[in-house]
């Protein structure tokens, strides 16, 4: 398995310099990168035999990568399921529809129990300093259905996507096309880039779900020049 990357510079994406080859065993039972995204996703064993090999819902935990990289490792993921809450099928996404268009944030899941007001949201942001990414002072904990209902700043981009009322009955959520409008957020902000991450808790302070969303916060007066 030969592994290449390639950096998005100037509308193009050119070869940089980390690459890795593996043999195929070596990488499903040793490596502790692409490896253990392999192994979390089933596949354990090596050789590998004739058949179906489905594997579903892999996530490059950032944690994981070295922290000196050239280049952004992920813009969203998920990186934590209790599937005694929720389904093993969570997708968090950023995408943008054309070039120099804005970026929209997707999110997928199914709720296996009802989500009160005494499941918390702890939202925690990370600044991009030294090729990596430190905790800053910045951070907000919310009980779900005071953010779904009362929050101006994520609770209206929650409300925007469709999600209005809480508690959270068991099923399906897919909230498409989420958009951070910026008017909305404080006009100074400690940092541009950085990382933003969203711990769900129960009650007994239990991990249900987490997510991180890799971000940058452009100044008002830069986005006027835009």
């Amino acid at each position: 398995m030969h592994v290449v990357f390639y950096e998005y510079l100037h509308n193009e994406f050119r070869r940089s310099f980390p690459e890795a080859h593996y043999h195929l065993c070596d990488l499903i039972h040793k490596d502790p990168y692409i490896g253990a995204m392999l192994r979390a996703a089933g596949m354990r064993t090596c050789p590998i035999q004739p058949g179906i090999i489905d594997l579903r819902n892999m996530s490059f935990h950032q944690v994981n990568f070295p922290s000196v990289w050239p280049f952004e490792k992920e813009r969203a993921a998920v990186t934590y399921i209790n599937k005694q809450y929720f389904e093993d099928n969570a997708v968090f996404n950023v995408r943008r529809y054309k070039r120099g268009g804005d970026y929209y944030v997707n999110a997928f899941l199914q709720i296996k129990v009802v989500l009160n007001n005494t499941i918390m949201m702890h939202v925690v942001f990370y600044e991009y300093l030294h090729n990596e990414f430190r905790r800053s002072f910045p951070e907000a904990h919310f009980h779900i259905c005071d953010l779904i209902h009362k929050d101006p700043y994520m609770g209206a981009v929650l409300r925007a996507a469709g999600m209005r009322t809480c508690p959270l009955q068991p099923g399906v959520y897919d909230l498409r096309n989420m958009s951070f409008h910026q008017v909305n957020f404080p006009s100074v902000w400690p940092f541009e880039k950085g990382m933003c991450e969203f711990t769900i808790k129960d009650s007994n302070d239990l991990m249900m779900a987490q997510a991180n969303l890799v971000l940058t916060f452009i100044p008002e007066n830069r986005l006027r020049k835009l």
